[in-house]
């Protein structure tokens, strides 16, 4: 079969699987390009005589490989500022505006959320410890991370 034909009919599978495991709208050119690049690699890895459906095997490499790129996403945006503000260089006005810009992404939230931000990007806090101290269970604490960070993105998006 030909790639051009496979790319095109495993589209729809790329879509669904940054929809699902990686959805940052703003990114969703790159990250369907990682895809691709995810699918090609995949078909040079493919071995039919394990017995397993080629759909399958992409569809479990397309959402591994999207779990690991947020697992990394959420690894970069929890280093501290400080540390951030190293690795882009000595600039103490950069860092200024940096911490600016999250204070007032940070206002548009709940004081929960704000909370959970905090203690998990700021004062690197585990899930368990975040839920610890704001008397919640650990589940409770994942949504409002994802909330406070979708809601973040989004007033991003806007400036």
């Amino acid at each position: 079969m030909d790639l051009e034909k496979i790319l095109e009919a495993y589209r729809p599978l790329i879509i669904s699987s940054i929809q699902r495991y990686a959805n940052y709208p703003h990114l969703f050119e790159d990250l369907y390009q990682d895809g691709v690049v995810e699918i090609i690699s995949a078909l040079n890895d493919y071995d039919e005589d394990t017995g397993v459906s080629l759909g399958w095997f992409l569809k479990v490499r397309l959402r591994t490989f999207f779990i690991n790129k947020q697992k990394y996403e959420r690894r970069r945006m929890a280093l501290p500022l400080e540390s951030a503000e190293k690795k882009a260089g000595n600039d103490p006005f950069e860092g200024h505006l940096n911490r600016d810009l999250v204070n007032r992404l940070m206002e548009g939230l709940s004081s929960e959320e704000r909370d959970v931000i905090r203690f998990r990007y700021f004062d690197n806090m585990s899930a368990k410890e975040t839920a610890g101290a704001l008397g919640v269970n650990e589940q409770r604490v994942y949504y409002l991370e994802r909330t406070a960070l979708n809601r973040m993105r989004s007033a991003m998006d806007l400036c």
